[in-house]
């Protein structure tokens, strides 16, 4: 194995792998604050870059009713559990695909994230929380970003956001220089990753994807559970208020 600088190496036989440094550390515990850590890491981080292409946004943005069609289409034609619900719930489906993508439109503040801010991607530390997993980072709305990953850690181990939990993330946010968040469209994206999970599970029931270890009863009756979920979803984070 041979470093050749940045986060990449060649290894012999393999060719160029992303590396990264070793970090030593546990999993986040739901009674470890760091709502002021958050806010002030995503604050830093969405000022490296800002002004970011927002055309190479993830897929979760962009929702192509003419794909969900399709799916219907063979899934009415392969007789899958789920295709009658989503023949039902469709225009729910698109209606939500729709609202997602003009959230990110209208957002325009596009800059490079690390798009994977969840809990189980920071590590407790000797020296404090420390955010990984780096493998998706891209452009991606700065505000939608920060009330995304807001309102999750802050769900932890609640059944509601702690709204303490969110207030101080905002304020840290805001206080290290990033631009203030809220308004009815501001939890889209979280609309935006639902769907992309939805569309994922109907693409490995239709063959498009490998089942790989999942259970095909349970797949089926998830992918089930969500099409049904979905406008109720919806409607809370359009209600919702951080």
């Amino acid at each position: 194995m041979k470093r050749a600088g940045g986060f990449a190496v060649r290894i012999d036989g393999l060719g160029w792998v992303r590396a990264y440094e070793w970090v030593d550390g546990r999993p986040l515990a739901d009674t470890d604050d760091v709502a002021t850590w958050l806010g002030e890491t995503l604050a830093r981080l969405h000022g490296l870059a800002p002004g970011a292409d927002g055309r190479r946004a993830p897929e979760w943005y962009r929702q192509d009713a003419a794909l969900w069609q399709g799916w219907l289409e063979a899934g009415l034609g392969a007789g899958r559990s789920w295709a009658p619900l989503l023949r039902l719930h469709l225009r729910d489906v698109l209606d939500a695909a729709e609202w997602v993508a003009r959230s990110f439109a209208a957002a325009g503040d596009y800059v490079m994230a690390h798009r994977d801010v969840e809990p189980w991607n920071v590590l407790m530390t000797a020296g404090g929380p420390v955010l990984i997993d780096w493998d998706v980072a891209g452009p991606d709305s700065a505000s939608l970003e920060a009330a995304h990953a807001t309102l999750e850690f802050s769900r932890r181990g609640r059944a509601n956001p702690d709204p303490a939990a969110v207030r101080k993330t905002f304020e840290a946010y805001v206080g290290a220089g990033g631009t203030p968040f809220g308004g009815p469209d501001v939890l889209a994206r979280r609309a935006g990753l639902r769907l992309g999970r939805l569309a994922e599970r109907l693409r490995i029931s239709l063959g498009e994807q490998a089942l790989g270890p999942r259970d095909r009863e349970a797949l089926e009756r998830q992918t089930a559970e969500r099409i049904v979920g979905m406008p109720a979803f919806v409607a809370s984070l359009r209600d919702y208020r951080l």
